[in-house]
């Protein structure tokens, strides 16, 4: 396939376009997709201009637009939803460092709401994503530790890894820090970090005691761009399922409920 990288930057941030750039290769490479050429942008571009603007730059035919993640288009995960719409009608695939081939994934997303509420994707809403999320399916990003994923986008319990999980939240819960928990896990169990990148660290133990997912809740939009980077939000902004759904429950309400007082009165401690 013939692919142009695209680079979204923050103003002032131009230094890092290259950068950015060289980062998004290695996974157009894994493709095996023939880059064609590279159009940067800097600072917010209507998703209307967005396939305009990089024909201009590239002077090319290409077949598909690779990025570093779903907000270099923008926050709005309905702008994203309508920009991977316009540029399907236009037969061009959207690439994700992040998320893989976000063409199949909103193609998927939008059948399975259909299943929940005939809708159109024209008038897919964050409460709308909601019941899809609530019907079991997976709303894109890497699958998390204590699941498993199936063609059709949704998760079910992997029961080996669910275990780990129940054991880390109760460690938590009986007072042993994240730090210790990351290295009993790893030395009990010999598990490398889930994205395969080392070991375990405090960083993905606090992560998933804070990951609503672990007690049925599925949410997303827990990440933003910030000056070319994929940046953590705080979880009072992540968009979380209306309901909890009883086959993705890993870790019961009450562990769920001691793990989180102590994750706020931590919080409070720190402050």
């Amino acid at each position: 396939m013939n692919s142009v990288i695209f680079v979204r930057v923050d103003e002032g941030m131009q230094a890092i376009q290259m950068m950015q750039a060289k980062l998004v290769e290695p996974f157009a490479a894994q493709l095996r997709a023939n880059v064609v050429g590279y159009s940067f942008q800097v600072g917010e571009i209507s998703i209307d201009k967005i396939i305009d603007k990089i024909h201009n730059d590239t002077k090319t035919e290409f077949d598909s637009i690779i990025i570093m993640n779903k907000d270099s288009i923008s926050p709005g995960i309905g702008d994203v939803f309508r920009f991977v719409c316009d540029a399907q009608g236009r037969g061009i695939e959207i690439y994700t460092v992040s998320d893989g081939n976000l063409t199949k994934f909103v193609s998927g997303l939008v059948g399975a709401a259909k299943d929940v509420e005939k809708i159109e994707l024209s008038n897919v809403t964050t409460e709308r994503m909601k019941k899809v999320a609530s019907s079991g399916k997976w709303l894109g990003g890497r699958t998390p530790f204590g699941y498993d994923k199936s063609v059709d986008n949704t998760l079910s319990i992997n029961d080996d890894e669910a275990a780990v999980v129940r054991e880390m939240f109760q460690l938590y819960a009986d007072g042993i820090s994240q730090n210790t928990i990351a290295h009993i896990v790893a030395d009990k169990y010999g598990l490398a970090h889930p994205n395969g990148h080392g070991r375990w660290r405090q960083k993905k133990i606090s992560d998933m005691l804070n990951n609503t997912i672990y007690n049925g809740y599925p949410a997303w939009g827990k990440t933003s761009q910030k000056n070319g980077r994929s940046v953590q939000l705080p979880k009072e902004k992540w968009t979380v399922s209306d309901r909890q759904i009883k086959e993705l429950v890993v870790v019961d309400n009450e562990l769920w409920v001691q793990v989180q007082d102590r994750l706020n009165r931590q919080l409070k401690t720190v402050n």
